[in-house]
């Protein structure tokens, strides 16, 4: 998550490939999603166990995939020092805790950062009760972390680069702190051709509503315009740019089964009130309480599921590369 104001995996697909031509306009926009967000994280403790659920289900399922493609496999002997940045509560560290021999875990360590105080003690709370070995979380901006040279063997990014405001100044910190051969890896979201994820339900929802429930009809994926980092040859060649060797980039699907619209609610319900705020009038917001536009989702998703479960489906844009220095 991002380690700047804000940090939510299911809100970072945030600013479309068609606002290139027109991004003085969106600024506006950007600084207003920015808002929203800083908002909705500060209050990230408030919904705890929801964190948690979501960060042993479904985003274990979008982080999973990146480890292997850093060399973090469950037959690593040779020891790990991550730094995970915008890290949200904490799947990356959940996720090597998971994979890593404990051998290989005692002989290392994980740090997780954000710039949330909030998802930082979930984090900090997960630690404990979920024994996570030689772990810590602390606050720190990914662009400027403070942290010493040449320290890690390993940084992590998930789902940030497009949200983080200056994303070329979270790469450099991460090659800084990188020791010389350290791996760097990252995700963001693509494009898509169709609605995904979260998205897809939440609009056929709104769409539904007996009343005008404002939402544009593709989810922007990026929410600043530096770059474009939902364009996968793009990515490469910029993270090259950035001074990155051995760059490897791909999109790569999978999906979530969701058992129930009540699942879905207590999944992404949060997103509810975010894209509200973000594109109804003070009037609408006014006249429709979060409750009933809740409500409404709800008994949408039954109906169009007619009572059952469904699955949500994704792409995610894994990138990783090699510090030489």
């Amino acid at each position: 998550m991002n380690n700047t104001r804000f940090s939510f995996r299911f809100l970072r697909p945030l600013l479309s490939h068609n606002t290139r031509t027109n991004m003085s306009a969106q600024a506006g926009n950007m600084e207003k999603m920015s808002n929203t967000l800083s908002g909705s994280f500060s209050e990230a403790d408030k919904h705890e166990n929801t964190w948690v659920r979501t960060s042993k289900t479904i985003i274990a399922k979008l982080a999973a995939p990146l480890l292997p493609k850093m060399g973090l496999t469950a037959d690593r002997t040779a020891p790990v020092t991550l730094l995970d940045n915008a890290a949200g509560a904490g799947v990356m560290a959940q996720e090597v805790n998971r994979t890593l021999p404990r051998t290989t875990l005692q002989a290392g360590s994980i740090l997780a950062t954000d710039f949330s105080e909030a998802l930082v003690g979930i984090t900090q709370e997960r630690i404990k009760t979920e024994g996570w070995i030689n772990t810590e979380a602390r606050v720190a901006d990914a662009q400027d972390t403070k942290l010493p040279d040449n320290t890690y063997s390993h940084v992590s990014i998930l789902l940030g680069l497009h949200i983080i405001p200056n994303p070329d100044a979270a790469v450099k910190e991460a090659i800084r702190v990188l020791k010389p051969g350290g791996v760097f890896g990252a995700t963001t979201f693509p494009t898509h051709t169709e609605n995904k994820f979260w998205f897809a339900d939440v609009k056929t929802a709104f769409d539904a509503m007996p009343f005008d429930a404002p939402l544009p009809d593709k989810m922007p994926m990026q929410m600043h315009d530096s770059g474009t980092w939902y364009e996968p040859a793009w990515v490469a060649t910029h993270l090259e740019s950035l001074g990155l060797k051995d760059v490897k980039v791909n999109v790569q699907g999978d999906s979530y089964y969701i058992r129930s619209a009540d699942e879905f609610i207590d999944m992404f319900g949060m997103m509810l009130g975010f894209v509200t705020k973000m594109f109804w009038s003070e009037e609408q917001l006014a006249a429709h309480s979060a409750d009933e536009v809740k409500a409404l989702v709800h008994k949408h998703l039954v109906e169009k599921h007619k009572g059952q479960g469904w699955e949500v489906k994704w792409d995610v844009i894994y990138m990783t590369g090699r510090v030489d220095k």
